[in-house]
């Protein structure tokens, strides 16, 4: 049987990487690049990550 403790780690990742990018644009409407590029990376990074242990 296989641990789900992966997938489910994988998408909190892709809610905080989520929460993180429209917290910013909220706070800020010309944010850093910096922190906006680093919320984008872990999104894709953690989706991609989830779809490739899924599937």
């Amino acid at each position: 049987m296989e641990s789900l403790l992966l997938p489910i780690l994988y998408l909190v990742g892709v809610l905080y990487g989520l929460i993180t990018f429209f917290k910013e644009m909220k706070k800020r409407p010309n944010a850093s690049k910096n922190y906006l590029g680093l919320s984008v990376a872990i999104v894709v990074c953690c989706g991609t990550a989830f779809i490739m242990t899924v599937g």
